[in-house]
């Protein structure tokens, strides 16, 4: 193993524990990682098909190579001849760093929409509160409680005091 490979090993093994990539970026870094230094011609060519790889879009691995030298797990180490097109091509290698910012993953994009939406929720429910407040100051209390939401205006009431915000 090359020493670029013997320091990189360390951030490889953190990557894939931590899914500090999105699934495509993880599937190219890890063949650069096994197969590299090579150009992003040769590791399209390599990884399709058994990376689910469609053969006629070679962005879809190329880009991944832009994205991750701009995450810093990535390097360019030099120019050769692709052995895929013989063109003189950029040839790549893995760094032995983590990325600097990691990819928008699933997770945590599901934990973004989650605060979003939760965001949203407590903006609704203060707007209804002040609107309950407001029509309760010139209505009272016996007409709505027949329709039963005083009772889910107070559970939201005492929900955002155990989450200890304001009633």
């Amino acid at each position: 193993m090359s020493y670029v490979r013997d320091t990189s090993r360390e951030a490889y093994e953190c990557i894939k524990a931590e899914g500090l990539l999105n699934q495509l970026q993880w599937s190219v870094y890890a063949y650069l990682y096994r197969h590299g230094p090579m150009t992003s011609g040769e590791a399209h060519n390599g990884m399709y098909p058994q990376h689910g790889i469609v053969q006629k879009v070679p962005s879809q691995v190329r880009a991944r190579f832009t994205e991750l030298r701009n995450m810093g797990v990535f390097k360019e180490v030099g120019e050769r001849a692709c052995k895929v097109t013989g063109l003189k091509c950029i040839l790549w290698d893995v760094t032995p760093d983590l990325p600097k910012e990691p990819s928008d993953t699933g997770a945590k994009r599901i934990r973004k929409a989650l605060r979003v939406l939760t965001q949203q929720r407590d903006t609704a429910e203060s707007i209804l509160l002040m609107m309950a407040d407001w029509w309760l100051a010139g209505h009272g209390c016996c007409v709505h409680e027949k329709n039963g939401w005083q009772a889910q205006i107070a559970a939201i009431r005492r929900r955002r005091l155990e989450d200890g915000g304001q009633a």
